[in-house]
């Protein structure tokens, strides 16, 4: 019989990607609040290796959460339960870091040519060595710089004029390399697209839809962002479509004002997760 899980959290960051906390301090800080969590590191796989290699946490399930680009926008793609060895998985996760590495190093370039700012080289050098370099971490250190008054003014007066090659993948990318790790493929953000934008019905349907012939298992409905309504138009998009559901904070320590398991206006049921967990390897 399986082991009922009535606190779950399926969408977390570390500082493997935009969050701020190591992984084991997030997997103490579980033990006690969750009786299941998720690592959802932006395209990377690394934090989890880290949990997985500690038992001073609560039951963990192996998550990546993969940052994709179509003709129809930007979204992204959870994935579940893979094997963390799986080669495609490790080479996929590589190529997008390396891919990201270039582009800070090319926008350092930019800015200093362009606008003639100043980088210390152990600044940039600490941005471009770190566990997620990006364009956010330039902009936090322009305004420590005082080069500008925030990120919002980083991005608009400076980053947003440098055009490089994305380092993001397309979701047919994801789904497959999810599937071809044994993993399950799940939409984030449903109504909220690429988590900063929101969609119709009409629209997150065809969405869903498309992703569903690519082989995309389920659909984030309950999330600490989403209204009553937006909830329910995830469940019935889930309920019609015969897709998995998953609940999910989207905690990024001290960089996101979400609680550790926060998945929303709506208490999570817990039986509406178990078709889910079934589907998934939970260690």
């Amino acid at each position: 019989m399986m082991k009922t899980y009535k606190k779950a959290d399926l969408h977390v960051h570390s500082y493997y990607s935009d969050g701020s906390d190591n992984p084991l301090d997030i997997a103490r800080q579980a033990q006690g609040l969750l009786d299941v969590f998720a690592l959802t590191d932006h395209d990377s796989i690394k934090g989890c290796r880290d949990i997985l290699a500690t038992n001073d946490r609560p039951a963990f399930i192996p998550g990546i959460e993969f940052s994709c680009s179509e003709d129809q926008g930007r979204c992204h793609i959870l994935g579940y339960g893979y094997d963390i060895d799986n080669q495609s998985m490790i080479d996929l996760t590589d190529e997008i870091h390396m891919a990201r590495v270039d582009k800070v190093v090319k926008t350092f370039e930019f800015l200093e040519g362009e606008f003639g700012l100043n980088f210390r080289s152990e600044d940039k050098n600490s941005i471009i060595n770190s566990h997620s370099p990006n364009h956010s971490s330039i902009g936090w250190l322009m305004v420590r710089e005082g080069i500008v008054s925030n990120q919002n003014e980083a991005f608009t007066k400076y980053i947003d004029f440098f055009h490089g090659k994305t380092s993001y993948i397309t979701p047919e990318q994801a789904i497959k390399v999810i599937l071809k790790a044994g993993g399950t493929p799940v939409l984030a953000h449903g109504v909220r697209g690429d988590g900063g934008s929101r969609l119709g019905y009409e629209e997150t349907l065809d969405r869903v839809k498309r992703f569903k012939e690519l082989g995309l298992m389920g659909v984030e409905c309950y999330y600490s962002e989403f209204t009553e309504e937006e909830h329910q138009v995830m469940m019935r998009i889930a309920s019609e479509e015969g897709l998995l559901i998953t609940a999910g904070s989207d905690y990024h320590g001290t960089n996101k004002k979400i609680a550790l398991g926060d998945t929303g206006v709506i208490e999570l049921d817990s039986e509406v997760l178990k078709r889910f967990l079934e589907q998934v390897q939970v260690y």
